[in-house]
Order: C-alpha cells, then sequence, then structure tokens
C-alpha cells in the first residue's frame, strides 16, 4: 500500500472519528496534543484501522504511535506486499 493512500484513508478515518475537516489533519499532526484522541479514542482508532487496511498493531507498538506520520508509517511497513 502506497504511503499515500495509507495518509488519505487513516486522515479521513480520523475527520470522520472526530468530526473535523479532514483538510486540518497534517501528517504531523500529534493524535493526543493536537487532535484530542484520549487513550479509548486511541484504541477504537487502531481497531478500525486493523479493520479497514488488514492488519494488526500490537498494544506494546500503540506508546511509540504518536502522530498521523506514524501510523502511516507502522502500516507501510506492516503491510504484506502485494502480490
Amino acid at each position: 500500500m502506497e504511503p499515500a493512500e495509507v495518509a488519505e484513508k487513516v486522515k479521513q478515518l480520523l475527520a470522520e472519528k472526530l468530526d473535523i475537516d479532514v483538510n486540518t489533519i497534517r501528517d504531523d499532526s500529534k493524535l493526543v496534543e493536537d487532535l484530542g484522541l484520549d487513550s479509548f479514542d486511541t484504541i477504537e482508532l487502531v481497531f478500525d484501522l486493523e479493520e479497514k487496511v488488514g492488519i494488526s498493531i500490537p498494544d506494546t507498538e500503540l506508546k511509540n504511535i504518536k502522530t498521523v506520520r506514524h501510523i502511516v508509517d507502522y502500516i507501510v511497513t506492516h503491510s504484506p506486499p502485494k502480490s
């Protein structure tokens, strides 16, 4: 999956979840400080992302995911290669 495609999906999901304009979400937006996600929101977001992109994000990795870019990078590096 291409980074731009993943970024668009992640931003769209965040915009829907937070009821905000997708254009206000940047790659460097911080999930907690800029977008206002709390721990419950983050867990819901991870479940939604896992369902949409078909990968699993272990709880141990959540502590490293602070920005939209972190989510995108994780998905891109852990997605199975296209056949």
